[in-house]
Parts: structure tokens; sequence; C-alpha cells
């Protein structure tokens, strides 16, 4: 494989995190010397209220290409992801990751050798789980997701599939040809979705690596009432946001969803205010 054929642009996304515990950091410093060799440009992009301490700042040192960027005004990802290709030109691949990934050399080499081999590919996916559960990539059904019950490896069919922005790496040809790629109506929730939505538009595939990333599903399980009302009404506006821009057949679907989610929600944390 030669290295030349493939520059990396890598954004990563910090919220209220240290840079030094940021287990996705600590993934790319175990293998800097790689990402050196083969001239990849970090940009790590910190939502934090407060800016790192210059202690925190000096781990940076180790890679040759890095740009730390602070917005204490916590931007939209959509914004962010936008932002990091659009002021980045002259790369084949972004990949982007969210500050709790794990990830090692062999997810870089096997996504190069998957590209090099499918040039006119432009979305390579690993497989992400959460214990034994396939969460991304999945299969969408109008507006309701399903997750992969066994592994599905090489090219894949784009037509009604869903995926977790971690992990993506997307090449540049699509991202400036379809800029912006991501739907800066959205702040959080349902940007991954609507990438998936308006990707399967343009593409016929996309190209699942045969590797694994750990993902967590249980971060919020600890949460308050009002702060799960409050992410699931996040949710709520942003899947109605989708689909309304989709069909009136998929809107009116979204909403029966979301009223059967609301209902599941009550019975299971007994409380009406999911119905609010």
């Amino acid at each position: 494989m030669k290295k030349e054929k493939i520059n990396y642009l890598i954004g990563i996304v910090i919220y209220k995190e240290k840079l030094t515990s940021s287990s996705t950091l600590i993934s790319m410093v175990a293998i800097a010397d790689y990402l050196n060799d083969v001239r990849a440009r970090i940009v790590i992009w910190d939502n934090s209220p407060e800016i790192q301490s210059d202690i925190e700042l000096k781990n940076l040192k180790k890679f040759n290409n890095i740009i730390y960027k602070h917005t204490p005004e916590n931007l939209s990802l959509a914004k962010v992801y936008n932002s990091i290709y659009s002021n980045n030109i002259k790369f084949d691949l972004l990949f982007l990751f969210d500050q709790d990934s794990h990830i090692d050399l062999n997810y870089f080499s096997k996504i190069i050798e998957a590209k090099v081999k499918n040039p006119n590919v432009n979305l390579f996916l690993p497989i992400i789980k959460s214990k034994d559960l396939i969460v991304s990539p999945a299969n969408r059904y109008y507006v309701v997701g399903r997750y992969w019950k066994k592994e599905k490896t090489g090219l894949v069919n784009a037509h009604e599939k869903l995926a977790i922005t971690s992990g993506m790496a997307i090449s540049e040809e699509y991202l400036v040809g379809n800029h912006p790629c991501f739907n800066e109506d959205l702040n959080l929730y349902g940007i991954d979705t609507d990438f998936m939505i308006q990707y399967e538009k343009q593409n016929k595939y996309f190209f699942v690596v045969d590797y694994v990333m750990e993902h967590h599903l249980s971060f919020f399980e600890h949460e308050s009432i009002e702060k799960k009302y409050l992410r699931f009404k996040d949710h709520k506006e942003s899947i109605l946001k989708i689909f309304k821009k989709e069909s009136r057949l998929q809107y009116f679907l979204a909403r029966i969803m979301l009223f059967t989610s609301g209902i599941k929600l009550v019975v299971k944390h007994k409380d009406l205010i999911f119905l609010k």
C-alpha cells in the first residue's frame, strides 16, 4: 500500500473532558508516530466551557500537525463537522470521533486498504458494538431503526441504513461536493440519521471494514427524570425536523413512533412528563 495516496483529516470533538482522559486521544497518542508518518492532521474541537490547561495542551506536541480549537459556546456538532472539513482542504478522508472511542492502528489500516480498493466509495464504517449488540451500522424501516443481528462487512447497500457518526471515514469529494453535509438545523440528536438519509440519495454503497469499535449505551442511565425528559424532547424535535422535509408519510409515521416511545418511557419511569 502506498501511504502517499491517503492523507488523513481526523476530527475529534471534546466536551467537559481533559485531553489526557479522553480514550480517543489516548488511542491517537499510542499511534502518533504512524499518524505523523502518513502526514495526518488532527483537529481537536473542544466544546467545553473552560479551555484546556497548558499542561493538557503540552501532550499534543507528539503530533506534527495538530489544531486545537476551543468554542465555549458549545457549537452544534453539525456546525463543528462542517467547519472541520470545509476549513481543511486537500485531504482524501475525514475521520470523525467522539471523545470516548477506542481505536488502534488496525482501524486506520483497514479503512485505508478498503479506500484504495474501492476508490469510488465515499463512506467507510467500522462495526460498533455495545457489549454484544451491534449498534452501527443498522437498518432503517421508514422512520424506525433496527439493529443488525449479524456482522456484515464489505460493500453494503446504503438504502435505508443508519450509522453512528463516531468512527466514520468520509471522502473529501463527497463532503465538498455536497457542502454542507451535516444538517445545521440539528444541534445534537439526529445528525447522523440525517447524514445517512442524504448519503443514500447519491450513493449506492458504503463499505464496512472488519473492525469492531466498542460503544457504551449506558452513559445516561443514572440521569434524573428531568434530564431524561429534556434529552427525549431534543431527540423528538430533531426526528420531526428530519422527516418533515423528507415526506408527509415519514413525518406522520415519525409522530406515531415518537408518541409510542413517549408511552414506553412513561411506563418505564412511571412519570407522565414524557407525554408533555
